[in-house]
């Protein structure tokens, strides 16, 4: 074992008992296994904006999706862009006319629910159906969809 690696300051009473018994293995994954936590944690938190004034959001503006030509929707705003894709912020009237007008072109996503869950219909090669829920604001995060989105100037 190497002293050398020391007990982080973030460990618990628990953790901090049974450092001095770890591998010097053992602790770096530990240490690596928290720094990953803290990196995916930031990397939500930064597309995931909870207000206009959020490092990471832009305005409101119009959004479709790569294509479905001549259908546009309203976002609120826009969160950091998903892997070069907008990633817009909606009310549940727009998700809920981004439904309809897809359903209308025989490509139906999923249902709003009373309780404004929205079921994402899903294929079972996929893990099947998911559920996407309004944040504290009532406002939809559509990046959790990993839909191709554009944001429209």
């Amino acid at each position: 074992m190497n002293p050398d690696v020391p007990v982080p300051e973030w460990a618990s009473d628990a953790l901090r008992r049974i450092w001095p018994t770890l591998s010097e293995e053992d602790r770096r994954a530990l240490i690596e296994d928290r720094e990953s936590q803290l990196l995916r944690q930031a990397a939500t938190a930064l597309r995931r904006t909870e207000s206009s004034q959020d490092f990471g959001a832009r305005p409101a503006g119009d959004f479709g999706i790569d294509g479905h030509d001549g259908l546009s929707w309203h976002a609120e705003r826009f969160e950091e862009p998903w892997n070069g894709w907008a990633a817009p912020v909606v009310t549940r009237r727009t998700l809920e006319n981004l439904v309809e007008d897809l359903a209308a072109l025989g490509d139906a996503p999923g249902r709003i629910v009373a309780d404004g869950a929205f079921t994402v219909f899903g294929d079972e090669a996929d893990d099947g159906d998911f559920e996407i829920r309004p944040g504290g604001d009532g406002l939809y995060h559509l990046y959790e969809l990993g839909w191709c989105f554009v944001e429209f100037d």
